[in-house]
């Protein structure tokens, strides 16, 4: 489960899940001694949630993707809390696995 600040969570969940990744990253001139790429380079923060799912031989696996975030910010609060649930957010997107 996953939120921003005080938005309402997003739970990644999938009854045929096996596997499920959320990831904030940030690239850009993060440390003091850090030389941009191009002069006009801003600092950008990401996040996402995502998984994939693992299903009986013959049925085609997906990529679930519930969050995909690029307008954090410094100062945005993002929680993740590990929880067992049977109730999942729908996901934003699937796509076929390969």
């Amino acid at each position: 489960m996953v939120a921003v600040n005080d938005e309402a969570p997003i739970t990644g969940a999938a009854d045929d899940l096996y596997v499920l990744t959320a990831v904030v990253g940030a690239s850009g001139v993060l440390g003091r001694l850090a030389t941009p790429a191009r002069r006009d380079q801003a600092q950008d923060y990401r996040l996402t949630l995502g998984g994939l799912t693992s299903r009986r031989l013959g049925d085609s696996d997906e990529h679930l993707h519930w969050l995909n975030r690029d307008d954090l910010a410094v100062g945005d609060r993002v929680t993740i809390h590990i929880v067992d649930t049977t109730q999942a957010s729908v996901p934003a997107e699937r796509s076929p696995a390969e």
